[in-house]
């Protein structure tokens, strides 16, 4: 009886404290929404990635350069925003990030240029699975790394789903510090906010 009556204490005492956490997550999924957008492959008519609001007044949008181009070598596979065509701004297929303008205007996010750390709380929102509303999905920093070609790179603990893909990496205060890149069964990864910032910050909202 003893053991039983610990074990619901300590349940409750978790489920106690990791409230706010979650209504704070609550809170900022709301916002997020409404600075994403879903990228539409046109010539098989699903979502198939993200992009989030940088600028609202100039309709600047950051994602994956991946989700440009879904289809290697096939033109007709043109992305799309609220059936929009796209205006690409800036591209590297290097470090998959693009910069895209189109006419509908969202709030836009705000940077945190700040160094990330191991065991930070973090948040991604995004379509997964090409879903037409979006998801929110927790995570932990679980490492910081570099590629083969000394690219510096985030690692989340929660594996990302495909249509997640250029959607925002946020801390618990909302602000942007990375960009959904690639996952594998285990993690998820993002480029460090501080390189995605040096190759695009012409194009944020001062």
């Amino acid at each position: 009886m003893r053991l039983i009556a610990c074990t619901i204490i300590l349940s409750l005492t978790l489920l106690l404290t990791s409230l706010p956490l979650f209504a704070n997550w609550v809170n900022i999924a709301s916002s997020l929404r409404t600075a994403t957008v879903p990228i539409y492959c046109s010539l098989h008519d699903r979502i198939t990635c993200t992009a989030f609001s940088i600028d609202q007044e100039k309709g600047h949008y950051i994602t994956t350069a991946h989700c440009l181009h879904p289809v290697d070598g096939d033109d007709s596979d043109l992305p799309l925003i609220d059936q929009q065509t796209l205006e690409i701004l800036f591209e590297s297929a290097h470090f998959d990030i693009a910069v895209i303008k189109i006419t509908t205007q969202r709030p836009a996010l705000t940077i945190q240029p700040l160094p990330l750390q191991q065991g930070m709380h973090v948040a991604t929102l995004g379509y997964a699975n090409g879903r037409s509303v979006p998801s929110l999905r927790t995570s932990v920093v679980s490492k910081l790394d570099m590629t083969p070609d000394e690219v510096p790179f985030v690692g989340f603990d929660n594996a990302l789903v495909g249509g997640m893909s250029g959607g925002p990496i946020v801390d618990r205060s909302g602000k942007v510090v990375g960009i959904a890149t690639r996952s594998d069964t285990q993690a998820g990864y993002s480029l460090t906010i501080q390189l995605i910032y040096e190759h695009t910050k012409q194009f944020w909202a001062q």
